[in-house]
């Protein structure tokens, strides 16, 4: 009953071992997995946030330069309306400037407003592609986040659009005028350039509020996604380095247990061992007999004549009554 004890003892120690070795390897295999997530989740957000800032950037920079040709076409409106009002008291005598005019906004004004279009629709496209990407980054926790001047992108554009016209009535009506057609209507003429170019401006001005409103949110999603792209590398970093520590200890109080119940199994088997009974002896009985048998013929009448001797020597002697006197 003992042994069996013993025996049952011994197997569930090394059962122990068996399942504190095989937490081992599975915290092993878990540490290579915790730090392979953590570069797949790693690789995944900075490829969507790579996305993002390749969008914004691409918005930022077209909206700088749609800004810029704004600001130096709202120039050159202001230079024409200064013009309009100064030759427009005697269109016949400046003639020749008046030419000059018509030439310098079919050269630089007309262009200009058809650059600020072309550099606003790379901005939309960067605008609707940024918006794309966020509804994919926008999955990932603590990040949520809207495509920023969507809505005064396409205010400017239209507006764009609108200032095509007065740009092409405003070019007309001074070519009408340079050409000497308009001399009965100088008054009129006047006036009418003078409110085409001041719708113009006003036009163009609103284009520059709605790029300075799209510009702003623009820097602000730069810096919301630097932070953001900061933290969630950090928050995934310190996820991966608990669960490291977690599984390290796990590791090493299983070490610890494999380390004791290999010293009690030793234990247990010199226990065994010294509770085992002694082998039987051996000894054969047969030699000794035979020995025995083979004792010398003159020890056997040794030994059979000691009943004797044994005898003489018990009885009492008998004396004779001359030697008991």
């Amino acid at each position: 009953m003992e042994k069996a004890k013993h025996t049952l003892v011994i197997i569930g120690r090394g059962l122990l071992i068996l399942v504190a070795v095989l937490f081992i390897l599975l915290s092993i295999a878990g540490l290579g997995g915790v730090w392979h997530v953590n570069r797949a989740a790693t690789d995944v957000t900075l490829k969507v946030f790579a996305v993002v800032e390749s969008g914004v950037s691409v918005a930022d920079s077209g909206v700088n330069q749609a800004l810029n040709k704004v600001k130096e076409s709202r120039s050159e409106v202001l230079q024409t309306q200064e013009d309009i009002d100064t030759l427009g008291k005697n269109l016949k005598e400046n003639h020749p400037a008046l030419i000059a005019l018509s030439q310098r906004l079919d050269n630089r004004l007309a262009p200009s407003v058809g650059k600020i279009q072309l550099a606003l629709e790379p901005v939309r496209d960067g605008l609707v592609t940024v918006d794309s990407a966020l509804t994919v980054a926008n999955s990932i926790p603590y990040f949520r986040e809207k495509a920023p001047g969507l809505k005064d992108t396409q205010d400017a554009l239209d507006n764009i659009s609108s200032l095509n016209a007065d740009i092409t009535q405003l070019r007309t009506t001074i070519r009408v005028a340079a050409e000497g057609k308009a001399d009965a209507l100088t008054n009129e003429t006047t006036t009418l350039l003078l409110n085409i170019t001041k719708r113009v401006d006003d036009r163009l001005a609103q284009t520059q509020g709605n790029l300075e409103q799209v510009q702003n949110k623009i820097n602000a999603l730069q810096e919301e996604i630097a932070r953001k792209k900061a933290r969630l590398l950090f928050i995934y970093n310190m996820a991966a380095a608990l669960f490291s520590l977690l599984l390290l200890w796990l590791i090493y109080s299983q070490v610890v247990v494999i380390s004791v119940q290999v010293k009690k199994l030793r234990g247990n088997i010199q226990q065994e061992a010294v509770a085992a009974p002694p082998p039987p002896d051996d000894t054969p009985t047969r030699p000794l007999l035979a020995e025995i048998n083979a004792v010398p013929d003159g020890a056997a009448d040794i030994t059979a004549d000691e009943p004797d001797s044994l005898a003489m020597v018990s009885e009492p002697a008998v004396l004779g009554d001359e030697e008991t006197d």
